[in-house]
């Protein structure tokens, strides 16, 4: 029965019925992003918080929910972050901004918001939260506003002393009740790129856009979303690319520095884990707000699914071209160092050892196949295992030797995967 309630006013009032679920889920950040991105794909606009036009929690504007007949043609509503969505305001402040605004109307522009909210409720830290989450972008450019941040501080001082001493009693026995006008001085220009950062930071998700969308138009052939990932489980190589949100940088027992992260590409994200060799090789990748395409294994970890990384390109809009073109020479090489129909000299490979790269989890049927092939082509080439694991790369030596030939070689990369035997 309440599915069934759920999905009727799902179908029939669906402004409503989303902004009910992103106010039910406002604590669960990974929720709210799902279903901002099922609004949006439902054809509805999701804006960020306006002082003019947010109440506490999410809310729908009410002149812009269409008519069930202009609906069915695809038009959808507006919804809007509520105030309180906002970090480093309190709800105190949340609260004076509303009041202020149902007792007395819309503010007009930002020296009557200035002027109206009293006291305590506009300070530095409520102040900058506004500006860069974009909730008074009805008043101007939100770099602009936190360029003149001090400006704004000073006149709302000003106007609070001018209304204690009485002057705009003054003002309004002359015929006014405005304050001295307002002056913003220019300021420089503050990338889009930035402002979405800001959102991120002080709403939890990019909501004017999301500032990977761009760039992945211009590589998706080179990647699979991060959504296909469980797809994918079979394959021994992926690509994925997107914006790192976080990063979590450790030390392993061998005091060797790793990373995990957290890829986002607007759709959904996952963890990639990143062992010492390939941070070293790109150190300057595993940042929080780059963007990077990352070339690793698929691994599933207790129904969540992450990237373990091989090697990573850092994305900017100058450099994809670039990039592609590099990927595109990797992808024309062969996929082993050897392959069944290249001719091997036993005499150049007896002498040296084979390294084969496994995996942690390796299947102990998998494990029966090696040893059957091993038994089967005794020689004089040691064999040694480089296994990957959160702690890094162990390198484990063994009493194996084998003869190596193209088929050989054949066999046990069917088993572990391509360009997993190295010598």
């Amino acid at each position: 029965m309440i599915a069934y309630q759920t999905a009727f006013l799902k179908a029939h009032f669906p402004e409503c019925f989303m902004a009910a679920l992103l106010n039910s889920d406002s604590l669960n950040m990974d929720r709210v992003t799902i279903e901002v991105e099922e609004c949006r794909r439902m054809g509805m606009v999701v804006l960020p918080p306006d002082v003019n036009e947010s109440f506490a929690g999410f809310s729908v504007i009410k002149n812009t929910v269409q008519p069930s007949a202009e609906r069915k043609s695809g038009k959808r509503g507006v919804i809007r972050f509520g105030l309180l969505a906002i970090k480093n305001l309190g709800s105190d402040v949340v609260e004076a901004i509303i009041r202020e605004r149902k007792e007395k109307g819309q503010y007009k522009d930002l020296a009557d918001f200035i002027t109206r909210i009293k006291g305590k409720y506009i300070n530095r830290k409520s102040l900058e939260s506004l500006i860069r989450s974009g909730a008074l972008d009805c008043f101007g450019e939100r770099g602009k506003l936190y360029y003149n941040i001090e400006s704004l501080l000073d006149y709302h001082r000003q106007a609070e002393r001018e209304a204690e001493s009485g002057q705009f009693n003054l003002f309004a026995a002359a015929g006014t009740s405005e304050p001295a006008a307002l002056s913003l001085k220019p300021s420089p220009q503050v990338s889009s790129q930035e402002m979405l950062v800001w959102e991120k930071e002080l709403l939890g998700l990019y909501v004017s856009e999301h500032p990977f969308k761009s760039i992945y138009q211009r590589i998706k052939s080179l990647v699979i979303p991060i959504s296909e990932l469980p797809n994918n489980s079979k394959e021994k190589k992926i690509r994925v690319a997107g914006i790192i949100t976080t990063t979590k940088r450790i030390l392993t027992k061998k005091n060797e520095p790793m990373v995990f992260c957290r890829l986002e590409d607007g759709l959904s994200d996952c963890e990639v884990v990143v062992f010492p060799r390939v941070y070293k090789e790109k150190v300057e990748c595993w940042v929080e707000d780059k963007m990077v395409l990352v070339s690793g294994r698929p691994s599933e970890d207790g129904g969540k699914w992450k990237v373990l990384a091989e090697t990573a390109f850092e994305i900017t809009p100058d450099n994809l071209d670039e990039i592609t073109s590099q990927i595109e020479q990797v992808s024309d090489e062969p996929e082993s160092p050897m392959s069944p129909q290249s001719p091997v000299s036993p005499a150049s490979h007896e002498a040296g050892g084979v390294s084969l790269y496994v995996s942690a989890t390796l299947p102990e049927s998998s494990i029966i196949k090696l040893r059957t092939i091993f038994d089967a082509n005794p020689g004089q080439m040691p064999v040694e295992f480089m296994i990957d694991d959160v702690g890094g790369r162990r390198k484990i030596a063994s009493s194996v030797k084998i003869k190596l030939t193209p088929e050989i070689i054949s066999q046990i990369e069917s088993i572990l995967g391509p360009r997993t035997v190295v010598f």
